[in-house]
């Protein structure tokens, strides 16, 4: 009987000690500690894996696969994009997407199926009518161009040239007014991009995209 309940005793004082080691009755003495330790290295692996935003993407401006990049398939749905100058860097249109499209903008480098490659807008006077009561009057055209690319596979699926052209000087215009003219707004390119990618982009882009000027903007 003694015997029994010594080794009783034995048995439940290393299932008390195995229990304080692995957690059971709480946790063991430094385990928080560690759990911190080993979270913080995941999260820098992670960090180190996770492609950076945007800058990874920036081959895609000039027609190059990014591989970390989403597969695009043409669909009825939210086809995550961004918009990226010619150089690779991000356009200002990028915050315009994320304030007006969020669903359609992506926020990191896995989720991109579409980057949107914008040129800078050119202005240039088409005529200018002069006023003897007031200042002159510059009709203004406005162009810039557009390419859609396949981030994954860095292939150009759409190209265009989008301008636009200002109404007539009439007779009377508002004193202040010296030109007449808009430059391209997002909405038109965005519009467009979107559009395509719920239907199909032509099998080729109709004219050479933009990402193929050497001289880089």
């Amino acid at each position: 009987m003694k015997t029994f309940f010594g080794c009783s005793a034995v048995a439940a004082a290393a299932f008390a000690f195995m229990g304080l080691q692995t957690g059971l009755f709480g946790p063991a003495r430094g385990s928080k500690a560690g759990d911190e330790q080993a979270e913080v290295k995941v999260v820098k692996q992670l960090a180190a894996v996770r492609a950076q935003f945007p800058e990874d993407l920036a081959p895609a401006a000039r027609a190059k696969p990014v591989a970390a990049a989403a597969e695009f398939k043409v669909g009825d749905r939210p086809h995550k994009m961004v918009f990226l100058k010619v150089n690779g860097a991000p356009h200002e249109w990028q915050k315009d997407a994320s304030d007006y499209n969020e669903e359609w903008i992506a926020t990191n480098v896995e989720e991109t199926e579409l980057v949107v490659v914008v040129s800078r807008q050119t202005r240039s006077v088409v005529d200018t009518k002069s006023f003897s009561n007031g200042p002159p009057i510059e009709r203004e055209r406005w162009e810039l161009e557009a390419s859609v690319i396949e981030a994954k596979t860095g292939k150009a699926l759409a190209n265009r040239r989008f301008v636009n052209l200002p109404r007539e000087i009439r007779n009377l215009e508002a004193y202040e007014t010296t030109s007449l003219g808009a430059p391209v707004k997002y909405h038109t390119v965005f519009n467009w991009a979107m559009n395509q990618s719920k239907i199909g982009f032509n099998s080729a882009p109709n004219a050479a995209p933009i990402t193929t000027v050497e001289k880089r903007q």
